[in-house]
């Protein structure tokens, strides 16, 4: 029976030199220029070995992919399935709070006043999951019209006025003078946007004290909506953070009050949706400044600031 043959030395050197390319080409981001030009045993198992980790990260990537669409299809579902019985709760609360189904006494309406506000922030919560879920499967349209972007601004403002009034908070609007800026916008899905960035500034600024400070302006052909505050700002290391889905307060801390996390996301989407961007500046400690760009035609983004 003959003995099996050794590699000799220079062989086994040889070996380990391939190997110490191969690794070093991995490293550099060359393996496929080294894999062309070899053909080596080292690189030869550094090839089967590199086809079956591919094969692995395609089947990782397909179930993650029917994880999400099953994940989306649920809370489309059960979103679906809550607004009716919601819409129910509100309406009985409304008809009782009204007087319409006879008296109640002031310890009841209290009760009756604390139920419906959850009812409502149960609604928007139901409402940010639908919208997120369409997002995720592309099912979320915008239907655009010309649009006076100043009065949308004020519309969204003055639905404001009441608490931040209860709040002490001053809200301002800054415009170009006799400016009239128009833009092809879904004004439905805009006023979510401006709902949700008055919404958050609110939130943020200290009861006696805040200025929230609204402004439209034109900007190389694009028309540019800031909302300011000088709340608590937003850390440097957190900012990267502000528009990822379930962040809460993009950094600034716990929010006052519950939330998915997810409006800042979808405003975001929507006005991209439109053609647009959006993005925030912001000193911690100082307040935030949140924007986002237009565009009045079709036509490529301006620079980043």
């Amino acid at each position: 029976m003959s003995e099996e043959r050794r590699p000799s030395y220079e062989e086994v050197v040889r070996e380990l030199e391939e190997l110490k390319a191969v690794l070093a080409a991995l490293q550099s981001g060359q393996a496929d220029t080294l894999l062309g030009s070899s053909d080596s045993s080292a690189v030869e198992i550094y090839r089967v070995i590199s086809e079956q980790q591919e094969a692995e990260r395609t089947e990782l990537i397909r179930r993650l992919e029917h994880l999400s669409r099953i994940k989306s299809d649920f809370l489309a579902l059960v979103s679906h399935e809550l607004r009716t019985p919601l819409a129910i709760l509100q309406e009985a609360v409304n008809l009782i709070l009204d007087g319409l189904v006879g008296r109640c006494d002031e310890g009841v309406k209290a009760c009756l006043v604390m139920a419906q506000s959850n009812i409502l922030r149960l609604g928007a919560i139901v409402n940010d999951l639908l919208d997120m879920a369409a997002l995720e499967a592309g099912r979320l349209k915008v239907t655009k019209e010309k649009e006076n972007i100043q009065l949308l601004v004020e519309d969204s403002l003055k639905t404001f006025q009441s608490s931040a009034g209860e709040k002490q908070v001053r809200l301002s609007f800054e415009t170009g003078k006799d400016a009239v800026y128009y833009a092809p916008v879904d004004r439905n899905r805009i006023l979510q946007v401006l709902t949700n960035l008055f919404g958050n500034a609110l939130k943020f600024v200290r009861p006696g004290e805040g200025i929230i400070q609204a402004r439209v302006l034109r900007e190389n052909g694009w028309i540019r909506i800031e909302i300011e505050d000088n709340g608590c700002g937003i850390r440097k290391e957190d900012k990267e953070k502000v528009f990822q889905r379930f962040e809460q307060a993009g950094g600034r801390g716990p929010a006052p009050a519950g939330g998915t996390g997810l409006g800042l996301a979808i405003a975001k989407e929507i006005v991209e949706l439109h053609g647009g961007r959006m993005g925030v500046s912001s000193e911690y400690g100082k307040g935030s400044t949140f924007f986002f760009l237009l565009p009045t035609a079709s036509r490529e983004l301006p620079d980043r600031q």
